[in-house]
């Protein structure tokens, strides 16, 4: 992806360093770095921003209720992944 080491340095400084995860999906298999804090919401649905070589995802995952520390969160186990369009984010946010 063109951008990537920008939109990577952009979210380093935005979230702070992630060390290289890999997740599976639906039989699918992400290896990348999560960036996000407790803010990430849409709505009421709480995400984490997963960079690939080629790709800016959104995880998506449960919040247990009554939870108050999201490092509880499984952050291996997303209920639903989303594309983040990096071209946008490389083109109009960084």
């Amino acid at each position: 992806m063109n951008g990537y080491n920008e939109l990577k340095a952009w979210m380093e400084h935005k979230y702070g360093t992630a060390t290289e995860d890999t997740i599976t999906f639906n039989g699918e298999t992400y290896t990348g770095h999560m960036y996000g804090n407790d803010e990430c919401f849409d709505t009421d649905e709480f995400y984490q921003y997963f960079l690939t070589a080629d790709a800016l995802l959104k995880m998506y995952y449960t919040v247990p209720n009554g939870c108050e520390d999201y490092g509880d969160i499984d952050y291996n186990q997303p209920y639903d992944v989303r594309d983040a369009d990096a071209q946008y984010w490389i083109d109009h946010v960084i």
